[in-house]
């Protein structure tokens, strides 16, 4: 089973993204942009894994404060001639400090996960070719906020067209 833990987004926040979607959309050449539905935050990719169980024992340990994710800008990695698009979201100290505690919990217990430096982030197009008088600053962001009281282990489904991400389990905010 492929895991990750995520944090979803509030409807605002989806709202802002789409529209930002959609104005990709229609200055590319070519994109692949993010579901709805599969618009999120990852905080651990984990990977294919069968231990779920034992991730969310692990994971159900973990107690932190309700906090605001906020929308900062548009950023790009570069593939092969193609751009990933994300939102980029503020490094909050409640961000951080939950991230943190994830990683350290799962490194803990010795669950592996890819352990790359945290970029918050999330993505909405793949494999992107913007239109030639099109440069990626052109396209705005507002600074959408989202109140974060829980995260979410997922299994992503990879089988059919579009990946498909089911919650496993949910860390409600405690303190």
């Amino acid at each position: 089973m492929r895991l990750f833990i995520a944090i979803q987004i509030s409807p605002e926040m989806k709202d802002e993204l789409l529209y930002v979607e959609n104005m990709i959309r229609s200055s590319s050449r070519k994109s692949s942009v993010t579901n709805e539905n599969n618009l999120h935050l990852t905080l651990a990719f984990i990977g294919e894994s069968d231990e779920k169980e034992r991730i969310i024992n692990t994971l159900s340990r973990i107690k932190f404060a309700p906090f605001e994710l906020k929308l900062s800008h548009l950023g790009s990695f570069s593939q092969r001639g193609e751009m990933l698009i994300y939102g980029a979201l503020e490094k909050t100290p409640g961000l951080i400090d939950l991230q943190k505690k994830i990683t350290s919990a799962l490194k803990q217990e010795g669950i592996s996960f890819d352990n790359k430096k945290f970029l918050p982030h999330i993505t909405l197009a793949r494999r992107t070719v913007l239109n030639e008088d099109t440069d990626l600053s052109d396209i705005k962001i507002m600074p959408v906020t989202s109140k974060v009281t829980s995260f979410e282990l997922m299994s992503s489904d990879l089988s059919g067209r579009r990946p498909v991400y089911t919650v496993l389990y949910s860390n409600k905010a405690s303190i």
